[in-house]
């Protein structure tokens, strides 16, 4: 669980051991607002969270994930995302 600074959201990774689409499991990322607000973050690609960590404004976020070369994502509050980074990198 991470809270934003401001105390009005928090993000929270879950974990399965297993799953039908990996041997090693999966990984989630939610977002809940302290209104009630509650949305799966829909990252680009499939793989793990490496590091999550909200703006000092408490309005966005960032999220490093995916396999080999992962991706840097900026998402504010309501889940929309702003860019991505490294994502055609070679």
């Amino acid at each position: 669980m991470l809270w934003n600074k401001a105390g009005t959201a928090m993000l929270l990774l879950t974990t399965t051991d297993t799953s039908e689409s990996s041997y090693y499991g999966d990984q989630g990322l939610h977002y809940l607002g302290s209104n009630g607000e509650s949305s799966l973050v829909h990252l680009g690609k499939n793989g793990p969270v490496y590091h999550i960590e909200w703006s000092p404004k408490s309005t966005e976020f960032c999220v490093v994930y995916g396999c080999i070369l992962a991706l840097l994502s900026i998402l504010v509050q309501l889940i929309n995302n702003l860019a991505s980074f490294w994502e055609n990198w070679v």
